[in-house]
């Protein structure tokens, strides 16, 4: 089911949500209003079938029902008295199947006793008066209310071989108001099945029609009102296509100002490629800049190279050299050292011609003295 419903459109969806919602709404006030109207029939039935439970009463003699429910096979003339009403009442009123009296208490088993029998019954059934009779459950329910509030009861209504029935249950009370006998009309009740049928064909005609009405109406509303989402998505279809000239209708509804805001975007995403492609076109120029400067720089990094492989031999050479002249150093070395050490031999002599000279001086003075004198 979840996997039908992803399937189908907004539409659908839409359509479908109210059908459901209709047929809620529909449902639920038709079940209400067949429930009021079956209380409100039921009631009313009920009220007219008391009426008939009424009119049979007064067309018999209480007082010989009361005599009969003391001992219903007593007097053999009381008894045909009692049938012979018995049966003008079911004859006279059209809406009286069949019309009897019972006791007002029932034995172990309870069971009533008859009093009174139409002719008819006694014919169609073998039971007499003075029988104990089982009576259905929906009697029996009936009759417990009557002994309770001692006024008429109806059943609920039931059906048998011949139609729909409800029996009215009239209570008799002797002078201390204690019931002694209950008088049983079974009017017919085929009047209510044949109105809640006609009732239920009309109320599901009632439905359908609306139904189908408002389905109809709102598929076409919604359909009108969903016929832009048709061009928004058309929109996008062609964007994805890379078509960006596509402009939507603007409206004042809910859908309108989505497409007013994709309108929008769309020249939003205009100027976003607008400005893509102008930083393309530079970045495009930039490149090939990039790219002479880049033959240069590789050019020059050549020469570098060789440069460098230059100095490379010329650093050889260098260290040859530099290697050589520390030969040449250390030899200037020695040599220097010699000719400290021939230097300070040469000071040491020095000294001592020095002191040789201040002797010879002195010789010297002394001979030259010696000559003066001699003189």
């Amino acid at each position: 089911m979840k996997k039908y419903w992803h399937k189908l459109s907004f539409l659908q969806k839409n359509v479908l949500l109210t059908v459901l919602v209709i047929l809620t709404l529909v449902g639920s006030m038709g079940a209400l209003s067949f429930n009021m109207f079956q209380n409100s029939m039921m009631s009313l039935f009920e009220r007219q079938s008391i009426e008939t439970g009424e009119i049979v009463l007064k067309k018999l003699d209480v007082e010989l029902v009361r005599d009969m429910a003391k001992d219903p096979t007593a007097e053999k003339v009381k008894k045909e008295k009692l049938t012979e009403k018995l049966d003008e009442v079911s004859k006279e009123l059209k809406s009286v199947g069949q019309t009897y009296v019972t006791g007002a208490k029932p034995n172990e088993k309870r069971e009533l006793q008859l009093v009174g029998l139409t002719t008819e019954l006694t014919k169609a059934f073998p039971i007499k008066p003075g029988d104990y009779y089982e009576q259905p459950a929906h009697w029996m329910k009936a009759y417990d209310k009557v002994i309770d509030t001692k006024k008429a009861q109806m059943t609920e209504v039931y059906e048998d071989e011949i139609g729909s029935w409800v029996t009215i249950l009239e209570p008799i009370t002797d002078g201390e108001n204690n019931i002694v006998a209950i008088i049983a009309a079974d009017l017919d009740a085929s009047i209510v099945p044949i109105t809640k049928e006609k009732f239920m064909i009309q109320g599901l005609l009632f439905i359908i029609i609306s139904l189908a009405i408002a389905t109809i109406t709102q598929f076409f509303i919604v359909r009108h009102s969903l016929a832009p989402l048709k061009d928004l998505r058309e929109g996008l279809r062609k964007i994805g296509e890379g078509d960006l000239s596509i402009k939507l209708k603007e409206r004042p509804d809910d859908i309108g100002i989505i497409n007013v805001y994709f309108n929008n975007t769309i020249e939003k995403f205009k100027g976003i490629i607008d400005k893509v492609r102008q930083t393309a076109e530079q970045v495009s120029s930039s490149s090939q800049e990039l790219s002479a400067s880049t033959e240069e720089n590789s050019m020059a990094v050549q020469e570098i190279a060789s440069s460098i492989e230059g100095l490379r031999v010329g650093a050889q050479s260098q260290k040859t050299s530099v290697q050589q002249c520390l030969g040449i150093v250390h030899g200037m070395e020695d040599k220097v050292e010699e000719i400290t050490g021939a230097a300070k031999q040469v000071a040491v002599a020095s000294e001592g011609m020095e002191q040789h000279s201040i002797e010879g001086n002195e010789v010297i003075g002394q001979i030259i003295n010696r000559n003066y004198s001699a003189t």
